[in-house]
């Protein structure tokens, strides 16, 4: 996403106030709901799409939002993540015509919202929201808006044929900068990124009411970037990592108008939890449809996916000492690139702030303090506190799903 001086007056009111929403921890383990059930006739569809939603920038919108509606109709996916949904009218034109009959939207106090909408058959289970802890350079407010635009990471568990599934919806960061950005491997939001994958899975750990969980969104970094293999290390996930394999796959295309010839590869992912497995999958709202004005153009500058999820029987034949240990090597990497940029900040224009949510070295400062926190949880002899043995048993539970 990116934004432009257009919206000053809406962000100017909203970037003194920005706030940090976390939503409390779960202190019982994660359940094992796919060892306790008999899946093997069980299946759930998903549908994932960034709808380019921004309020003055985004063109056609009238006429592309209900058309990602009638697709959906169409689809009838059980579960839809979209991303940049940040208009009302937006949203309720894609309500209105998908004929799903739940909709779910996280809008973070004190920001703009965060784009990010759910659409469901069934209702909504327990909700949570993590704004990321690094969100953009306050400085850059007119020009990139990314310090305002509430991004970071929903969820809400849904309970799919009897079997509850947690399902988180993302956004992260865009990559900023000259010349090709799918290829430049670190751009100056690089840490922001890093920091953003690992928000992104303390908050599953810390969230997830399920072993079945799906995670899907707009990442904005691709199988070249770093945050790629950080984020596979992380997490130990895996899903619809397509353009890894087949370099033709995109979802931000360069022959999509509204990219302006660029070519940004595979950015938009569906990530399963073990136990789950992807059996079926297509790109989908890569339609070009005519404009009012004549003009032959496309849903959104993203295109998305449709996947079919079936459960796994027995054993998920991955060994969890190994899937730790990598989590552990990737948060020690994502920690001394918070430390390295902690020093590159200290004593410029944005390192502080009036307030320490918009003090960018508080934002570091707090990052730093959050991955030496798992990792003294995962790797020290030492003796633990009582949150910190509470914490230990979420990632243990982690990663028991693994097995």
């Amino acid at each position: 996403m990116r934004l432009s001086s257009k919206l000053l007056v809406v962000l100017t009111a909203v970037s003194l106030t920005r706030c940090l929403m976390v939503t409390p921890a779960l202190v019982e383990p994660i359940t094992e709901h796919t060892r306790l059930k008999d899946l093997s006739e069980w299946s759930l569809t998903t549908a994932s799409l960034n709808v380019w939603g921004l309020w003055a920038i985004s063109k056609y919108k009238e006429e592309r939002m209900p058309v990602i509606g009638n697709i959906l109709s169409k689809l009838n996916p059980d579960v839809t993540l979209i991303q940049e949904a940040w208009q009302k009218e937006s949203r309720q034109a894609i309500f209105r015509q998908s004929k799903l009959s739940k909709e779910l939207y996280f809008s973070p106090p004190r920001t703009v919202g965060s784009g990010l909408y759910f659409l469901s058959h069934e209702p909504a289970g327990r909700a949570a929201f993590r704004e990321f802890t690094l969100g953009g350079k306050l400085s850059s407010v007119t020009s990139e808006g990314e310090a305002v635009s509430g991004k970071g990471i929903a969820s809400t568990t849904y309970a799919v044929r009897g079997l509850p599934v947690t399902f988180h919806n993302l956004h992260t960061i865009a990559r900023w900068g000259e010349g090709d950005l799918a290829e430049i491997p670190e751009d100056k939001y690089i840490v922001h990124r890093f920091m953003a994958v690992f928000d992104i899975f303390r908050h599953i750990v810390e969230q997830t009411e399920s072993d079945a969980f799906v995670v899907s969104g707009d990442f904005n970094f691709r199988y070249k970037h770093p945050e790629y293999n950080i984020w596979l290390k992380m997490t130990g996930l895996d899903g619809l990592r397509l353009e890894e394999f087949d370099k033709k796959t995109c979802t931000s295309c360069p022959e999509n108008l509204f990219n302006e010839n660029r070519n940004n590869g595979q950015i938009d992912f569906i990530w399963v939890s073990p136990r789950l497995k992807i059996t079926q999958h297509r790109r989908e709202f890569d339609q070009e449809i005519k404009a009012n004005d004549g003009t032959m153009i496309r849903l959104s500058d993203h295109y998305g996916w449709y996947a079919q999820i079936h459960a796994i029987q027995g054993s998920s034949l991955q060994n969890p000492e190994q899937v730790r240990q990598r989590s552990v090597e990737a948060i020690t990497y994502v920690h001394s690139r918070l430390v390295k940029f902690l020093d590159e900040i200290k004593g410029t224009v944005e390192a502080k702030g009036v307030e320490d949510r918009i003090c960018l070295q508080c934002q570091v400062e707090d990052s730093i303090s959050a991955t030496e926190k798992y990792l003294k949880v995962l790797t020290s002899k030492e003796q633990l506190s009582k949150d910190e043995k509470k914490l230990l048993g979420r990632l243990e539970s982690y990663y028991n799903i693994f097995r």
